[in-house]
């Protein structure tokens, strides 16, 4: 189920010409990675919340970046994806 409501997500994006689809499944498969994958002993798997803050403060991140608006710009790439790699890499968004 979860997988299915990020890709419904990454169609919207794409259709509204935000982010490509393929953009924002780079970050689906991070998520789905980082919430499937076997912890470290001692510590616990990574939770739906933990998720959902992720994506927030990712979203919160690109928005503070295209403070100027999301219309595509002159070079033909769609507004977020400008600091798409960024975003996915910045301590806020610590996944």
């Amino acid at each position: 189920m979860l997988r299915y409501t990020l890709d419904r997500i990454s169609a919207a994006l794409h259709m509204s010409g935000i982010m490509s689809f393929g953009a924002h499944q780079k970050w689906v498969r991070q998520l789905i990675e980082d919430y499937l994958r076997e912890p470290i002993r001692g510590y616990a798997y990574v939770s739906l919340q933990q998720l959902m803050l992720a994506d927030q403060e990712l979203f919160r991140y690109l928005a503070e970046r295209t403070r100027d608006g999301i219309k595509r710009r002159p070079d033909g790439k769609m507004p977020c994806e400008v600091y798409f790699a960024d975003a996915m890499n910045c301590r806020t968004v610590d996944r």
